[in-house]
Parts: C-alpha cells; sequence; structure tokens
C-alpha cells in the first residue's frame, strides 16, 4: 500500500483526466456493473447518506487500491466496553475508507479536489455525484491501462516464444549443417585415399608396362632380321 507526500495511503497510475461528469442513473448502473452486489439505485446518490456511500466508497477502495481486508476491521488498539467492539469498527471502516479516498482524489485530482470528512459523514449530493463520477472514470482508466499492458506481455511472450522457436530452429539447422560437412569431410577423405590408392596402382602398372616393352625390344630386332 502506497503513501502520498502527507503520509496517507496514495492511489494508482497517473496521467489521469476526468472526462464526464455521469447522471445518477450512469453512476448506478456503472457501480452494479462494477460491483453486481452493491445494488445501487439512482436514489442513493440523488439522496446520499453516510451508510450508503461509505459502502459504495468501500467497494472503490478495494477495486483500486491494495489495502488487506483486515485492515478495514482490525483496530489499531484493544478497547473493551459494555457496547462492545462494533461501533468502535464501524468507526474504524468509515476512517480507513476515508483515509483511501481522500488520497485517491488527491492524486487523480492532482491536489485540485478534496475529499473531507464531511463528504463521508454528510454527503451532498452534487459532491458525491462529483466525487464518485471521477472514480467511476478511474477505475474505468486504470482497467484500461491494465488490458493494454496485459497485452504488452501477452505481445512480448508471443515474441519471446518465436525467438525461442527460431533460436531452437537455427541450433537444430547448425547441427544438421555440422553433421553434413563431417559426412563430406569424411568423404572426400575417403575419395582422396581412393585416388591415391588408383594412381599408386596406375604408376605400378605404368612401370610394370615398360619393363615388358623393354623386355620385347630384342624380340623385336630378331623379328626384323628374319
Amino acid at each position: 500500500m502506497a503513501l502520498s507526500r502527507g503520509g496517507r495511503m496514495s492511489s494508482l497510475p497517473g496521467g489521469f483526466e476526468m472526462t464526464k461528469l455521469l447522471s445518477a442513473t450512469e453512476i448506478a448502473n456503472n457501480l452494479n456493473e462494477l460491483f453486481p452486489e452493491i445494488h445501487c439505485t439512482p436514489a442513493d446518490i440523488q439522496k446520499p447518506t453516510c451508510d450508503v456511500v461509505c459502502e459504495i466508497y468501500w467497494y472503490i477502495t478495494r477495486q483500486i487500491m491494495d489495502i488487506p481486508d483486515t485492515a478495514y476491521t482490525m483496530l489499531p488498539f484493544t478497547f473493551h466496553s459494555e457496547f462492545g467492539n462494533e461501533l468502535f469498527q464501524k468507526a474504524w471502516l468509515k476512517m480507513v475508507v476515508f483515509e483511501a479516498i481522500s488520497a485517491v482524489v488527491e492524486d487523480i485530482s492532482s491536489d485540485e479536489t478534496q475529499f473531507t470528512l464531511l463528504d463521508m459523514i454528510a454527503p451532498r449530493a452534487d459532491t458525491t455525484r462529483i466525487f464518485l463520477s471521477m472514480l467511476i472514470n478511474f477505475i474505468h482508466f486504470s482497467s484500461a491501462i491494465t488490458k493494454a499492458k496485459k497485452r504488452d506481455f501477452i505481445e512480448l511472450d508471443n515474441q519471446a516464444e518465436r525467438l525461442d522457436a527460431e533460436c531452437n530452429f537455427d541450433k537444430q539447422t547448425y547441427d544438421e549443417l555440422q553433421t553434413r560437412i563431417c559426412v563430406l569431410q569424411q568423404e572426400f577423405k575417403e575419395t582422396y585415399e581412393e585416388v591415391q590408392n588408383l594412381e599408386s596402382e596406375l604408376k605400378a602398372l605404368t612401370e610394370t608396362n615398360n619393363e615388358e616393352q623393354t623386355k620385347l625390344v630384342p624380340v623385336f630386332y630378331l623379328f626384323g632380321k628374319l
């Protein structure tokens, strides 16, 4: 979980710009699409209450921030009361959600918009609509970035596989060429040795033939005298 300059919980990708102020119906539809279990209605946006917006913001912080689930419910202290810890756990949940949402709003608006505690405990319809529009747009923005990075990763992975296949093919081709060269070298050696043997045999035959011709000279001479 990252921290902003003020030591508060921070949000995710930069480069976000507010693109559209959504209507109450559009906000409800987007929230129900993103979080089907939330069952949000346009009336929840038009007449927001502390409990409703806290639940909505809780879902949003879980979507866009790396906050452990235990951080919402585990009190940083031990408190014994006749009323139990439930009251304090609810208050702690709202405090964690407030810190998270205020950090997100601050970051994605480049410090131009502030989410105050009143926006959580006494929400107004107009500001709630602005904040939820901003957060929904940011969720879609970060989702698009994630999908683009996933596509890039898949493409890089495919390129790596292609290069690996090409390397394997090149190695196989190299090995085949090396084998062929060895075969040709062996064939050349055998052919050379065979030529050498034939030349030796031819030389021996030539010498034998010359000797025989030398022996026949007296015979030709005698035939010439007859």
